[in-house]
């Protein structure tokens, strides 16, 4: 198992790790973003739409927003760990069985799920996001 902790933008010009961001997290196994709170959480969105498994938090908008549209969120590469009622320490265990039994999967299983979660990219769309964004924004305005 490795990983990359990369706390600056990515681009084909850095001179540490010379990948633009769309080529780093497809050649990446899985996005991993527990956060604490985080309003909606784009980087699990951006791995969804580029096919890639990611683990969130039950503290941001897009888990919520996931787990209210899809009835079984894990099966489809989507895996939220439960910060909201869990110790960090029963958190912290939980991340490691999901990367666990990630890592337990064939070649096979790990294709197919990215398949099943590039599938999902669609809900992502800015042509349905946009809708709920201009109506919101809207509400804000009067």
């Amino acid at each position: 198992v490795k990983i990359i902790y990369h706390p600056s933008f990515l681009n084909a010009t850095s001179p540490i790790l010379s990948l633009d961001y769309e080529d780093f997290i497809r050649g990446c196994h899985m996005g991993v973003f527990p956060s604490y709170y985080e309003p909606w959480g784009y980087t699990p969105a951006e791995c969804t739409v580029m096919g890639v498994p990611s683990m969130t938090s039950n503290l941001t908008g897009f888990a919520s927003f996931m787990t209210r549209r899809i009835s079984n969120p894990e099966q489809n590469g989507i895996y939220v760990v439960d910060r909201r009622y869990k110790s960090f320490n029963e958190c912290k265990h939980q991340m490691a069985n999901v990367m666990w039994r990630y890592c337990q999967m064939n070649r096979r299983q790990r294709i197919q799920l990215r398949n099943r979660v590039e599938r999902l990219s669609s809900m992502l769309d800015w042509r349905c996001l946009g809708k709920a964004y201009v109506k919101a924004v809207s509400y804000t305005h009067l």
